[in-house]
């Protein structure tokens, strides 16, 4: 999954949850609810989006010599000269804009972490008791509290029982943790700092503790002395990271003070919120498939695929114990490894198209390999050379002469990855194990040959060009495809002295064989 797409799942899953606690829960007094609600939107926009993607069990492959799509060292031609000025990369301009951002957050919380510890350590402490801590600021800050520390404005005119009513609110703050929802969002303000919906979710929190703390103070006090305090102060500095008295909006907190508890309306509006947040689950997530083997036969979800035409007591056997433990898990890892490979094709992003199919291609055909050394030895068992019963083959299976894997689900793009047979010549995409690769006998004359490109020297043109070769029996050039090229002047370049190439030949059970060998050209101009 790019960047983009997770950012896009992030901000659907926010809009969804956010706009339903506008529109339902907001006005509602079960406050404790509604801060989980909130912190809970934002941990399930981050990690939800995660975890959609169906995750087979990784696969232990058993050691092989093999060589499946060999690639010789990067063949480096250099020149003197000054490469060319590199196109503008939008990417990588956001990745920097990203970044700075990060920093200039990141320094903004410091500084006002910094700012609040050396207001702690200045400020004079009036009392100290094992619930909070009184520091009196001397009017320089308006009465708040951060963690089990109370700022108190000793200028204010305020009578006894207002007093009450303003420590009992910052108290609230302090028993209720509330410091540590500001101190997470500050955090995630630092990661996420580009994203509107942060500071809006934000907002509401705070809201949120403030009518929990109003709402707790008035219990013991009344309402309208207490909504007049509010009224009547006015805002002065306040410190960042932590809960006012006097924080806004002061209307909307005396709304809600005179807001009764509903039970019946509040589960009327709460309720609908838990199956809205499962069906997000479900449609981001996707459980994964369990593959279990259970006798000699293997379940998958809810179907059942037969990987052992013949009784566990025959193979056991012929193969003994240990090897016949193992062909049960090479059967297994197969199907697991296609299942893999099927499933690809929900990831919309083209590196997991191209790079994770060509691995699990690999990987099949090395549990192939290893599955077919296994059958060869059940086929000289007891059952002899007449394999037939023990091995039974479908019509396509028998015009494909595919390997032996029986009981391993194939897909289209699975048989690009077979075995190529060494009495033809390969595929441009087939997978070839040997013994011994290929090595070049005469790249110092081919590479003084191809040079650098005046052309491409005058032009400051760089880069890399990779040619897929076939190599014969002999070692000798047969033809190429070019799998990766910079620009044209430079595959023409490589491509001229291709045929040039002189190869000791790849052996496979002792004989030569034809193959495919990829070999890099690097072009670097020296300054």
């Amino acid at each position: 999954m790019n960047i983009l797409t997770y950012l896009l799942l992030v901000t659907l899953i926010q809009v969804v949850l956010y706009s339903y606690y506008l529109l339902f829960l907001r006005k509602e007094t079960w406050f404790r609810f509604n801060r989980v609600f909130l912190l809970g939107t934002l941990m399930l926009s981050f990690f939800l989006p995660l975890t959609q993607w169906t995750f087979l069990p990784e696969i232990t492959l058993p050691s092989v010599h093999e060589v499946l799509s060999f690639s010789l060292e990067p063949i480096l031609i250099t020149a003197p000269g000054q490469a060319a000025s590199a196109p503008i990369s939008w990417g990588q301009i956001a990745w920097n804009m990203y970044f700075t951002g990060v920093l200039a957050s990141l320094g903004l919380f410091a500084y006002r972490v910094n700012g609040l510890i050396s207001y702690i350590r200045r400020l004079e402490v009036q009392e100290k008791t094992p619930f909070y801590t009184l520091l009196h600021t001397n009017g320089q800050l308006p009465t708040s509290s951060f963690f089990h520390y109370i700022f108190w404005d000793e200028t204010q005119d305020l009578s006894s029982e207002e007093k009450k009513q303003v420590l009992g609110h910052e108290y609230t703050h302090i028993r209720q943790g509330h410091s540590w929802d500001l101190l997470l969002l500050e955090i995630i303000q630092v990661v996420f700092w580009f994203h509107p919906l942060i500071y809006l979710i934000r907002q509401e929190l705070v809201n949120v503790h403030e009518f929990h703390a109003d709402h707790v103070a008035t219990s013991y006090t009344p309402k309208s002395t207490y909504a007049q305090l509010i009224l009547r102060e006015v805002m002065g500095l306040r410190i960042p990271l932590t809960h006012s008295f006097f924080e806004s909006p002061a209307v909307l907190r005396i709304r809600m003070l005179d807001r009764m508890p509903n039970m019946g309306r509040a589960l009327g509006k709460y309720l609908p919120g838990i199956p809205l947040i499962a069906l997000l689950v479900l449609i981001y997530r996707v459980t994964p498939e369990a593959v279990t083997l259970s006798g000699n036969r293997l379940d998958i979800g809810t179907s059942e695929v037969q990987i052992l035409p013949f009784s566990e007591s025959d193979a056991e056997e012929i193969l003994g114990t240990k090897d016949y433990k193992n062909f049960r898990e090479l059967r297994r890892q197969a199907i697991a490894v296609q299942l893999r490979l099927d499933s690809i094709e929900q990831i919309p992003t083209p590196w997991s198209q191209e790079v994770q199919k060509s691995r699990l291609l690999q990987e099949l055909t090395l549990i192939q390999i290893q599955i077919q050394r296994l059958e060869q030895k059940l086929k000289q068992g007891k059952f002899g050379e007449n394999d037939s019963q023990l091995f039974p083959r479908t019509q396509e299976e028998n015009d494909d002469q595919e390997s032996h894997a029986y009981g391993v689900y194939k897909s289209p793009d699975a048989k690009k990855g077979k075995l190529a047979e060494a009495s033809a010549e390969p595929d441009v995409n087939a997978f070839i194990v040997v013994e011994k690769e290929p090595q070049l006998l005469n790249i110092r004359e081919v590479k003084k040959a191809i040079g650098y490109p005046q052309v491409a020297r005058k032009a400051g043109i760089e880069g890399n060009v990779i040619a897929r070769v076939l190599v014969n029996k002999e070692g000798n050039y047969v033809r190429h495809v070019m799998l990766n090229g910079v620009h044209p002047v430079l595959e023409r370049s490589v491509g001229a002295q291709l045929p040039e190439l002189m190869f000791s030949p790849a052996i496979q059970n002792g004989e030569p064989v034809m193959f495919w060998v990829n070999i890099p050209f690097a072009f670097k101009l020296i300054q």
